[in-house]
Order: structure tokens, then C-alpha cells, then sequence
């Protein structure tokens, strides 16, 4: 099935992260009471209240929103289950058979190395396989990691310690028992045998836990580098207390407590240290430390959360979205991930992200929705989980990434690496590329998202399906039940639920922000489908009676542009973000090892076993992937078509992740773009709309984590039409095509009409016109202003005055369909347009005439058919603040759905009277401005010699063309031409500066207007721009006081003479003095401008060259000149002194001239 793509761009590129308004979608907290599961084990579920002590607890530890199931009590169903049995025949199911830091570790029998002086191969391994292993029901994984357990069990020092004997001479080394505790807690969940025994020895070695803290013996990073993770990882070992806490205290509820304090208390302080608008860095970091390090913050993400249990306090709660916020927004990636090639990354998609740091934000995502409840994280975790997770792999499961691009473009070695500190072999799949960290850990990521998809609501007697999925549950919720989830999800919309129940209970689908729109569905029983009832928490309610029931839910799932950095989009669809699918050839080595780790592990062991240390591992396969065919492309967006085939198939091949294997597809137009590399990588997507450089093709698009090499943040492409302009006498001014060099009002005009045989006639206020090729129009009611008043009939040759006569002249042109329509001279409908095109610069400008800010794209063509058209690329301005669709914005309901307009009445037709005439499109430029403003839009050389001459007066209605047709082409021309007015014209250039933002000429010509009488700059300058040139002016009188008085000459000269002995009177001048003085004072008169004014001269006002009168002096001159009269005054003898006093002169007023504000930052 071929449907057309429903494009919505206004959220998703105009609002920032929300830091502060988190408490709108999280329900009041809850405390636990007990109840039983089929496996035997206490589980916890939950009951409304407000926060409160946990009956018979010593202190206060608030309950999480929803309670975790039993390991084991979820398991992956349908596709899902196929990848769980990928991942246990792939790398992840091997590892303890033939990895020599698993198999050799230190923590198994016989083993005798690490990779790193961490100790940390075989916990990764050990906590990352435990999920999967007995989701599986495997006796072949389960044996290995019951052969694990019982060695260090059985192993377990007096004192409680776990795992390899402790180095006496050195601090503990707790890091490493962080994990074993986290597999422990798993392994106690999914085999009831084993419970009481590893219950015992947790609480023994917690016990220890709270000695150490106590004692301050645990290690810090002072101790050495193996010590970092333990000091900022922290978070990771009160899960575990708070596990023992909640489900067996065993009356030890104070020291449990009292440890989580100690261990929050000597880590690291992420909450006011790292994550708050001052410290966190804005753009990728250049001085790496543990925090800038990605896989830390991402287990840092639950931190407070965690916290917040055992404090209660509500700033432990905004920190966790506050850092969401900050992580997002300043290294965020459209597939969901953050940026971090080992450190902190920044935007620019030519950086990586590293496969450990997708795993643990899939995790810590998850205990943060548990603990909250919020939706959106829910939805983060769902958009990692189905994009950068499996990007990072092979579909087979048997090579991985250590450092994945969303773009692209190849995957092999590359040196010098484009990455913050990591190899060049980090892009390869492989079996250890980089480092074996993770190699050893990545296996944990989807068991444990499977393992977390159901969580228990209120009192226990509610299921929540939360991360959607197929999936089963098999526990006791008030009785025994059973529910099964059969879907293609996140492929496709639809998931089908069978509920066995043997009694009456309340389940809750957590429905997705993106499908909230109102037209997600749910059927029962095969009858007839309503619409989802969405309360407040997100979920939709089924009252499942005490029978088998089934129901199938349908989630609308639209297809959505996210504005990404410098216009570059990327095409989202429901959960999946969608790619650029590169064709590649594939050359397969044996799988290389990490040398990094081969050099450690000799240092470390010595005696390591030979076969321990090979540099390639003959089971193990990698993956050099080169692209055979073009990968510099731009898309234009609004010719992206879905391929929904997910409705004709029941369930998904084998391999899930492989290329050809999703239901659904997208195509687009696309074409070759100038776009280079950056240290053997693609480099930041060139700046779009992109000219072509060669001719359209087409291109598809398929799921991100299948495409192996793809373009994730795509450029854009210029429509090209033809354009012809005649002057009114019939002469012809030009015939050419538009240029893709610059995204321009006039193409948007021109992408509106789609019937290519008809003309629409363009006229200007001195009578140009000129013919655009297709006419059909049809206008959704919230169009740009620009084009309403343009259409009017009433006002041939001024735009009209106001958006409401503008409607009203619109109605006369309109047929029967209303405000939705505009038909040609013929009476053809039109098809559909775009209203949402502007760039963010004309945004406000669109507000101000009346337009509707963030207005919906969707339409209704007049057979009642929904259409829509999406908006070409956003402006780079707004994609570097905004990289955001609704559902991401952490800590609040998402805004209401707009409700659609109306559809048509099927039966409408046009008026069978007199057809209407074409539309006219007023231009009110002159043809000289229009002229050379056309020559910027095609494919010749540009006109920079035209506008080098050109006077004040036309440059200026130049200008005003160039940005309300945003032709970005002469944008920099018109900038440069302008500067040089600036000694001559510096108020009128201020003036034009502000209108139009030009910031960095706003700042060149302010100083220059500083001595220009006080009248005139309040009647050029509006009322904001006046009151800051005020305070611009009175910063910069201090300023010249200063230069003019501080340490004057003659003081200078005098303290440097008068201990001279013989030295009576001084009747020379001071050469020394005189040349440095003025040498200080012309570097910082170029600086200030119109206060050290160097001309009494103002130019002429409107002179064809800028430099013609001299160098101007818009302040009148006396700067320097006065400067030079203090200079010449000075009398006395070549001294050796004044140097001196120069320097200390200059280096006062040039730092007092560094602390003031640029004319800019008043405004």
C-alpha cells in the first residue's frame, strides 16, 4: 500500500526542551504493599497515597510509581522472540565459550585476567546475560551463569566481600560488585531455588558496603584511574540497596538507608555539579574528564531519581528532567540516542555514539519511568530501543559498532579518527572494535528492555504494558493471568492482546505521545473500533472481565519532519526514525581484537596464557562496509511517500534488523549535493536548501537500525521552476531557471502551483511581469500573509493592509469549497500546498500580520480526501535550538491534538458562472530592485559587481526584497555592501541592522553613532532599539572617560621624571611617550569607532563608494585628535619609564573595553 506522507513540522522545530513544568503528567506517589507471583517470589505493587514511610521502616523511602515484575515473568513473543534467540546463537551467547575476558576472567573458575585494572569483563557479562538467558528458558546459558553464580557465592569472603580476593595495599575496589549485585538481583527474580541464598549474600556484603563508607575505605579517583566508576557511578549500587530495602530489609532498613546517604555523599555531585545550565557544556568538549564521559552520563541519567526515593526531595526530581533536557538538547540524535564518541559530542552528526552509552540509557530511561511515570520518557526509551540500539549491530548479532554516526557514510577504519579520543577501527563491525567493553556489555539492552515492558500500577491489581512491543506476561495479578501481544510494533500500528484472566482486573496500554492524536483506535473482541480513551497518565483502561478477551489496539501512527541542525531534516515515523538506506559492498575479515585492551592486559598479567592475546579471533567475523553508490544526496521532503505493506503480513522474516526485512518503506526524490568530509568522515550536512549537481533520482528509506550505512539527518534539495520576467513593453528582462543556491519566497510561491498548464502573471509596482508555469492553487486558511494579501483582486498594486481585509478579498476569489480552495481560470481544482515553509526568521513577521503560529500542514482536497505536503527544510536558526517532537519534551503532558478541520462535503462543486480570472501577485519592488534580485536566483555568475556600486537608497529597498523573499544567495552581498556605509550612514545602517538582525553590522555601527545628536537617533530608532543605544551610550562615555583620564599623559610623564635628579625643566618632547600613546590610542579608536572619531567629516549620504570622503568619523572626530593634543602637550625628556606606564595604561583600558557589552546585547 502506497499512502501519502503526513508531515508535521511546527512542534518539532519550534520549541525548546521544557525544564520546569514536569509535575503536569506524573501522578501522585505511591507506597508498596506485598503480594505474591506465580513464581513464588515477593513482588511489591503499589497504592495510591501520598509519599509516606513504608510501614515498619525506620525512615522514609518513597515508592516508585509502578513496581518492576520478577526476571523472567515477561518474556519477548513473536519477532521480539526471534531476536532474542539472534542474540543467543550471535556474539552475546558466545562470549563465555570463547572470549578470553569472559571465559578467562578472574571471577570464573580457572580464569586469570581482565581486560582493564576495572575487574569489570566478567560482571558485564554476568548481568548483561541473566534476562536473556531465562526469558529463553536456554539451560545452556542459564548452566554458565549458574556456574558463575555459585563460584563467587561459594567464594564469598567472612567480611562479605565478593569476587576476587582485595589488594590490601590499595582502597576497595567496589565498582566492578556494582554489577555483580545488579546480576544477583535478576538471578534471585528468575530462579526461585537460588533466592535465599543470594539474598544472604547481598545483605552480607551490603553490610560491608556500610563499613567501608563508614570507614571512608573505599577508593576515590585519587587513587588511580580504576577507582573513577565506583565514584561516579554510584547510582548503580543504590539500586541495589534499594532492592534489598524493598523486598527484604530483614530489619535492617536504617543501615540500608543510612548507606545510600554515604554512597551519594562521596560520589560525584551530578545534580549541582554538572547538570545545571551554568556547568553543562553547550557543544562538544575539548577537556575530557569522567564527566564528560557519555556512558557515565548515561547512568547518571536516574541518579536523583534514585535519590529521591530515600530524600524526598523535590529538587532530586527536577535535576533528573533538568539533565534530560540539558543531554538532549545540546548532543542529541534524531535516533534517539545522545552524542558521545567516549566524551560529549555536541550536535554535528559527523560524531559518534558509543554502543555502551545507547544500553545504559535504555536502562536508567527505564527505572526512571518506573520511579515517575512520565510518558515521554517512556517514549525516549522506546526510540532507542528501535533505532540507535540496533543500528550498532549486524542483523546476525555477531559484530557490533563501538561508534555509530547517524549519518553514515562507510564503516571502516579511519585515521586520523573523526572521534573525541577513541580508535580508528571504532566504526568497524566487529567483535572487539575499540575496546571489549562493549562487547561484553551490550547483551543486557533488549532483554532488560523486554524484561521492564510490563510494570504494576496501584494496589497490584492493575498490568501496565508500557514499553510496546510483543511480548507475554505470565503472573499472578489477584489471580492467576496470562497476556500475549502479537505485533509488529514498532513496524507497524497494530497490536493484537489475548488476556486469560481468572478474575476481573484493570489493564492500562500506554499510549505514546505521537499517537495521542485522537484517531489511535481500539476494537474488542473483533467488534467495532473506537477511539482510545487517554487519561492524564497516558493510558487507555480495558476492564478485563475473568474470561479470555481479545482486543487490538491501532495507534495512529503519523509521519513526521524533525527539524535537525543547519535545515537538515530527519522523517520519523511513529517510534522509528527513518533513513537514507546506502547500498554497500561488504569485506569480511576475522574479527580483529582491541590492542588497546591486549597492551593492558600484558601489562596487567604478565603470565597471561599466550592464547589469550591473539590479535584476531577466527570465531568472530568484521565488517568493512563501503558505499557503491552516491552518498551526498539532499531529499525534497515533500515528495517523501510511505510504503505501508505491514498490513498484509502476519509476521517479520527471521534477521528483523536486516535491510529488506520492515514492512515499511518510504521514497523520495533526491539528488547529488556539494557535501565533504571532515577527518575521513561526512561532515555537518551542508547548509540547507542544497543546490543539485546532478539529476533527481529516487531513493528509499527504511528503518534506521537497519540501514547500515544511511543518511539519519538528511539535507534538502531546491524545487527548481522556470521563470520568465518581460518588462512591460513586451521586451524580455530574463529567462531563467531558478537557482538552488538560495531558499527564496519566489520558489515557495511557485511550489504552490502544480497544474502546468496553466500561467499566473506576476506584475510589480512599475509594471514588470513575469510568468510562472503552474497556477492550481489550494490555500489552507492560516497561509503567510505574504501570499493572502498578494492574492487580493481589490488591490492590484499594494498588498493589503491587514490580514482580515486580505481574508475578506480573498472571499471573492474563492468557489464553493470556501477558504480551501482556489481554482484557475478553467475551474481545475488545485491540488495541495505547504503553509508552514517560512524560515524562523520570517516567523515573527507572520505573527505580526496575523498569521497562525505553528498552524497544522493537513488539508482537505475537495473530494473529501486527507492530502498534505510537507514544508521544505527548517531554518538552520531554528534547528540548532530545537531538535524536538512533542513527545520528547521530559516532565509534562503533551499539548492537546488541534482538531482537524471539517472535510469537505464530497458533493461541493464550483459555481458554474463566470470563471475566475488568474490570480495576480503583487509585487511592490522597483524593476531595478527586482532585476538584480532575479540574477541571485539562477544558475550565472552573481551580480557582486552591481551591488559594489550601488547607491545608499537602493540598497536599502534591496535589502528589504532580499529578506522578505529570503534569498540567501545575496544576503552576504547586501551585508558587505552595507559595512561599507557604515562611516557615512551609520544611524540608517543601525536602523536596517535591527530590522533585519544583522547582528554583527549592528555592533560595527553603533559606535559610530555615538556623537550623532540625540534627536536624531530617537527618530530613526524605535522605541527598544533607542533605550538600549541609551544604556550602549552611557557604558561607553564611562569608557572614553576613562581613556582620557585614567593615568593621563602628563601624570604618566611626571611620575617618570620626577625623582630625576639635575632635571629642572622639560622643554622637549617625550618621543617614547608621544609614539606609544598614539599607537595604544589608534588600536583602540578602530575599536570604538565613533568615540575616538577619527574625521569631522560625515560623507555623502548616499555616494555610489562608501570611501570616498576618507575614513568618515560619525562621532565628529575628537577621540583621537584629543588624544593627540594631550600627546603634544607633554614635555620633557626621552625617559626610560614611560614604556612602562604604557602598558600598564593599555592593559587597564583595553580590559575595561573587554567587559562591555556589544551594541547587540542590550537589545
Amino acid at each position: 500500500m502506497v499512502e501519502s506522507t503526513k508531515l508535521a513540522t511546527g512542534p518539532a522545530s519550534s520549541k525548546p526542551y521544557i525544564k520546569s513544568s514536569y509535575i503536569n503528567d506524573s501522578p501522585k506517589v505511591h507506597f508498596l504493599v506485598k503480594m505474591k507471583v506465580s513464581t513464588g517470589l515477593t513482588l511489591f505493587a503499589l497504592i495510591s497515597s501520598s509519599p509516606q514511610p513504608i510501614e515498619g521502616a525506620s525512615s522514609t523511602l518513597i515508592a516508585p510509581r509502578f513496581g518492576r515484575l520478577p526476571t523472567g515473568a515477561i518474556k519477548p513473543f513473536g519477532w521480539s522472540l526471534n531476536q532474542a534467540r539472534v542474540q543467543a546463537e550471535g556474539l552475546a551467547g558466545h562470549l563465555r565459550d570463547f572470549d578470553s575476558y569472559v571465559a578467562g576472567s578472574i571471577w570464573v573458575p580457572g580464569g586469570s585476567i581482565e581486560y582493564s585494572e576495572m575487574h569489570e569483563s566478567g560482571p558485564y557479562w554476568f548481568n548483561g546475560m541473566i534476562a536473556l538467558a531465562f526469558q529463553l528458558e536456554d539451560q545452556r546459558l542459564i548452566g554458565q551463569l549458574r556456574e558463575f553464580l555459585d563460584f563467587n557465592l561459594d567464594n564469598q569472603q567472612p567480611d562479605g566481600w565478593i569476587g576476587p580476593d582485595w589488594n590490601m595495599s590499595i582502597p576497595r575496589l567496589v565498582w566492578p560488585r556494582y554489577l555483580v549485585l545488579l546480576g544477583l538481583i535478576q538471578y534471585a527474580e528468575a530462579d526461585p531455588s537460588q533466592t535465599e541464598r543470594i539474598v544472604d549474600a547481598m545483605h552480607r556484603f551490603a553490610s560491608l558496603v556500610h563499613q567501608i563508607w563508614s570507614n571512608n575505605q573505599q577508593g576515590q579517583p585519587s587513587n588511580g584511574f580504576n577507582f573513577d566508576y565506583q565514584f561516579v557511578r554510584w547510582e548503580e549500587l543504590i539500586l541495589s540497596l534499594e532492592w534489598l530495602f524493598d523486598n527484604f530489609p530483614r530489619g535492617k532498613e536504617a543501615e540500608l538507608l543510612e548507606s545510600m546517604r554515604m554512597v551519594r555523599a562521596s560520589g560525584f555531585d551530578w545534580k549541582n555539579k554538572w547538570y545545571t545550565d551554568t556547568n553543562f557544556p553547550k557543544e562538544a568538549v575539548t577537556s575530557l574528564n569522567m564527566q564528560t564521559h557519555g556512558v557515565n552520563n548515561a547512568e547518571a541519567l536516574k541518579s536523583e531519581a534514585l535519590a529521591y526515593r530515600f530524600t524526598g526531595d523535590e529538587s532530586d526530581k527536577q535535576s533528573t528532567f533538568n539533565r534530560l533536557d540539558l543531554l538532549y538538547k545540546y548532543h542529541g540524535r534524531a535516533s534517539g540516542t545522545f552524542s558521545a564518541d567516549e566524551h560529549l559530542a555536541g550536535l554535528d552528526p559527523s560524531r559518534g555514539t558509543e554502543l555502551c552509552t545507547v544500553v545504559e540509557q535504555i536502562f536508567s530511561l527505564a527505572v526512571i519511568y518506573q520511579i515517575f511515570g512520565n510518558n515521554s520518557i517512556a517514549d525516549r526509551a522506546e526510540k532507542l530501543a528501535y533505532n540507535a540500539l540496533p543500528a550498532a549491530l549486524m542483523p546476525d548479532w555477531k559484530s557490533h559498532q563501538y561508534d555509530q554516526e547517524v549519518n553514515q557514510i562507510w564503516a571502516k577504519e579511519m585515521n586520523p579518527p573523526p572521534w573525541g579520543n577513541n580508535g580508528p577501527d571504532s566504526n568497524v563491525f566487529g567483535f572487539e572494535p575499540n575496546y571489549p567493553c562493549c562487547t561484553v556489555n551490550h547483551p543486557q539492552a533488549y532483554p532488560k528492555f523486554w524484561a521492564n515492558s510490563f510494570v504494576t500500577d496501584a494496589n497490584g491489581t492493575s498490568l501496565i504494558h508500557a514499553f510496546l512491543g510483543p511480548a507475554t506476561f505470565s503472573g499472578r495479578l489477584g489471580s492467576s493471568n496470562r497476556v500475549e501481544v502479537d505485533t509488529l510494533y514498532p513496524f507497524g500500528p497494530s497490536l493484537t492482546y489475548t488476556v486469560s484472566a481468572r478474575q476481573a482486573f484493570d489493564f492500562k496500554i500506554r499510549v505514546p505521545d505521537w499517537a495521542q492524536s485522537g484517531k489511535s483506535t481500539i476494537s474488542l473482541n473483533n467488534g467495532r473500533a473506537a477511539r482510545l480513551n487517554v487519561d492524564a497518565s497516558s493510558f487507555h483502561i480495558v476492564k478485563v472481565p475473568a474470561r479470555t478477551t481479545t482486543f487490538k489496539v491501532t495507534l495512529d501512527m503519523p509521519t513526521t519532519i524533525e527539524a535537525r541542525p543547519n535545515g537538515a531534516i530527519a522523517v520519523n515515523r511513529g517510534p522509528l526514525l527513518y533513513a537514507i538506506d546506502l547500498q554497500f559492498n561488504d569485506t569480511v575479515t576475522p574479527g580483529q581484537r582491541s590492542a588497546q585492551a591486549l597492551n593492558d592486559v600484558r601489562r596487567l598479567y604478565p603470565n597471561a596464557p599466550e592464547d589469550f592475546l591473539t590479535a584476531f579471533d577466527n570465531h568472530t567475523q568484521a565488517h568493512t562496509l563501503l558505499p557503491t553508490g552516491e552518498w551526498r544526496l539532499a531529499i525534497d521532503a515533500s515528495s517523501i511517500r510511505v510504503i505501508d505493506k505491514s498490513a498484509d503480513i502476519s509476521e517479520l522474516p527471521f534477521y528483523a534488523w536486516a535491510a529488506d526485512s520492515s514492512p515499511v518503506s518510504m521514497t523520495a526524490d533526491a539528488c547529488q549535493i556539494e557535501w565533504g568530509l571532515t577527518k575521513g568522515t561526512a561532515s555537518t550536512p551542508p547548509t540547507s536548501p542544497n543546490a543539485c549537481v546532478g539529476p533527481k533520482l529516487k531513493v528509499n528509506l527504511i528503518p534506521f537500525g537497519a540501514a547500515k550505512l544511511r543518511l539519519g539527518e538528511i539535507p534538502t534539495m531546491h524545487q527548481r521552476i522556470n521563470l520568465k520576467v518581460s518588462r512591460s513593453d513586451g521586451s524580455q528582462l530574463r529567462d531563467l531557471p531558478p537557482s538552488p543556491k538560495s531558499r527564496l519566497t519566489m520558489e515557495r510561491i511557485s511550489s504552490r502551483f502544480n497544474n502546468p498548464e496553466s500561467d499566473i502573471t506576476c506584475r510589480s509596482s512599475d509594471f514588470i511581469s513575469f510568468k510562472l508555469k503552474r497556477v492550481n492553487l489550494q490555500m489552507f486558511s492560516n497561509i503567510p500573509v505574504l501570499f493572502a494579501d498578494a492574492l487580493s483582486a481589490d488591490s492590484p498594486n499594494t498588498f493589503a493592509s491587514s490580514p482580515v481585509s486580505a481574508s475578506k478579498q480573498r472571499h471573492s476569489q474563492l468557489d464553493a469549497c470556501g477558504e480551501f480552495r482556489i481554482v484557475d481560470a478553467e475551474g481545475t481544482k488545485g491540488k495541495g500546498l505547504d503553509t508552514d515553509d517560512e524560515a524562523e526568521g520570517d516567523q515573527e513577521a507572520r505573527d505580526d500580520r496575523g498569521g497562525t503560529k505553528g498552524g497544522s500542514n493537513e488539508f482537505f482536497s475537495v473530494d473529501g480526501n486527507r492530502n498534505s505536503v510537507p514544508s521544505p527544510s527548517p531554518s538552520p536558526s531554528s534547528a540548532s535550538t530545537s531538535t524536538l517532537t512533542p513527545s520528547q519534551h521530559y516532565g509534562r503532558a503533551p499539548p492537546s491534538p488541534t482538531p482537524s478541520p471539517p472535510p469537505l462535503n464530497r458533493t461541493q462543486t464550483a459555481p458554474s458562472n463566470s470563471p475566475t480570472p488568474p490570480p495576480t501577485i503583487t509585487l511592490t519592488e522597483s524593476s531595478a530592485t527586482l532585476e538584480i534580485l532575479f540574477q541571485f536566483m539562477h544558475n550565472q555568475p552573481q551580480p557582486i559587481a552591481t551591488i559594489a556600486v550601488i547607491s545608499f537608497s537602493s540598497l536599502v529597498a534591496l535589502v528589504s526584497a532580499v529578506e522578505k523573499y529570503q534569498v540567501h544567495a545575496a544576503k552576504e552581498a547586501c551585508r558587505n555592501r552595507l559595512r561599507e556605509f557604515i562611516p557615512h550612514q551609520p544611524l540608517k545602517v543601525l536602523h536596517i541592522a535591527t530590522i533585519h538582525r544583522y547582528t554583527s553590522l549592528m555592533d560595527e555601527a553603533a559606535p559610530y553613532t555615538l556623537g550623532l545628536p540625540l534627536k536624531d537617533i530617537q527618530s530613526t530608532l524605535n522605541a527598544n532599539t533607542f533605550i538600549a543605544w541609551v544604556h550602549y551610550h552611557h557604558s561607553f562615555s564611562l569608557l572614553l572617560h576613562q581613556i582620557q583620564t585614567y593615568q593621563s599623559p602628563t601624570r604618566y610623564h611626571w611620575e617618570s621624571l620626577k625623582d630625576k635628579p639635575g632635571v629642572k625643566t622639560m622643554d622637549s618632547p617625550c618621543e617614547v611617550w608621544t609614539e606609544l600613546y598614539a599607537k595604544v590610542a589608534w588600536r583602540i579608536g578602530g575599536w570604538v569607532g565613533g568615540i575616538v572619531g577619527l574625521s569631522d567629516s560625515n560623507g555623502d549620504n548616499d555616494s555610489n563608494n562608501a570611501n570616498a570622503n576618507g575614513n568618515g568619523g560619525g562621532a565628529g572626530g575628537g577621540g583621537i585628535k584629543e588624544i593627540f593634543r594631550q600627546t603634544r602637550e607633554v614635555i620633557g625628556l626621552r625617559c626610560m619609564s614611560c614604556p612602562k606606564w604604557m602598558m600598564d595604561w593599555e592593559e587597564e583600558v583595553l580590559y575595561r573595553m573587554g567587559k562591555m557589552k556589544r551594541f547587540s546585547e542590550y537589545l
